[in-house]
């Protein structure tokens, strides 16, 4: 129920970032392991309990993770981009 709320405010701000983004050719895999940099940062940051450190990447994550999404259904989703996406994920919350 949250998911939904927060998703339907936030699907209008990440369409017009990644508008300019797919015109300037980032495509999602792109934001995906950016997002996947982001998590990995946040582990390493909490495992030397560098607490806000690593919930701001934790938070950059998750809103990379959001991006990508609306980016892929912009430029053309594709199955091998979904395991991506999943993957970095599970290894993010693996972290």
């Amino acid at each position: 129920m949250v998911d939904a709320t927060v998703r339907r405010r936030l699907t209008p701000v990440y369409a017009r970032v990644a508008g300019p983004l797919a015109a300037a050719g980032v495509r999602a895999w792109h934001v995906t392991a950016l997002g996947l940099a982001a998590g990995a940062a946040a582990s390493v940051l909490a495992a030397l309990e560098l607490w806000p450190a690593a919930l701001a990447a934790l938070l950059v994550n998750r809103a990379l993770d959001g991006l990508d999404g609306v980016l892929a259904r912009m430029c053309g989703a594709s199955a091998l981009g979904g395991f991506a996406d999943f993957a970095a994920d599970l290894a993010v919350y693996g972290g």
